[in-house]
C-alpha cells in the first residue's frame, strides 16, 4: 500500500518585484523541477506575495521546502499548513499558477472574498481552511 501523500502550504513575500515575464520563467522552471521530483501543487501570486501548496512524498516536499527557504527571492516565509492526504489535490499539475493581479482575476466572483486580503494576512494562518479555499477557487 502506498504511503499517504504529504502537503504543505506556505506564504512568502518576494524580495524583489517580479514582472509578468519573471513570473512565467519562475513557473516554467518550477514545473520542470517538480516533474523530476514527483511534486504537484498550486502557486498563487498577488502584490509581490506568494501562496504555494506543494504535495508529494513527505521527504521530497521537505527537501523542496528547505530549498525554497534558502532562495533569496523569498522573504518572510511562513508555513501555514501541513498534513497528509490520500490523493493529490492537483493531479497532473506539476505547478498550477494564478496571478491574482490581473484584471481577469478581479472579474471572477469566486476570488472576491480573497482579493481584499494580502496573502500574508494573519487570517490565513489563523484559519488554514481559507488557504485551501483560495487555492481551490483558482483552479481553472
Amino acid at each position: 500500500m502506498d504511503s499517504p501523500l504529504f502537503f504543505l502550504v506556505y506564504v512568502s513575500t518576494s524580495t524583489r518585484i517580479f514582472s509578468k515575464k519573471d513570473l512565467l520563467k519562475l513557473v516554467a522552471a518550477s514545473r520542470q523541477r517538480n516533474a523530476r521530483m514527483g511534486i504537484t501543487g498550486m502557486l498563487v501570486h498577488k502584490n509581490g506575495q506568494f501562496m504555494h501548496l506543494i504535495e508529494g512524498e513527505e521527504e521530497t516536499v521537505t527537501l523542496l521546502m528547505e530549498k525554497i527557504g534558502r532562495d533569496k527571492r523569498h522573504g518572510e516565509l511562513i508555513t501555514l499548513l501541513t498534513g497528509q492526504q490520500e490523493t493529490r489535490q492537483y493531479p497532473g499539475w506539476t505547478l498550477g499558477f494564478k496571478n491574482l493581479n490581473t484584471s481577469h482575476s478581479k472579474a471572477i466572483e469566486s476570488y472576491a472574498p480573497y482579493l481584499e486580503l494580502e496573502l500574508t494576512d494573519p487570517r490565513f494562518a489563523a484559519e488554514p481552511q481559507l488557504c485551501l479555499d483560495l487555492l481551490k477557487a483558482v483552479i481553472p
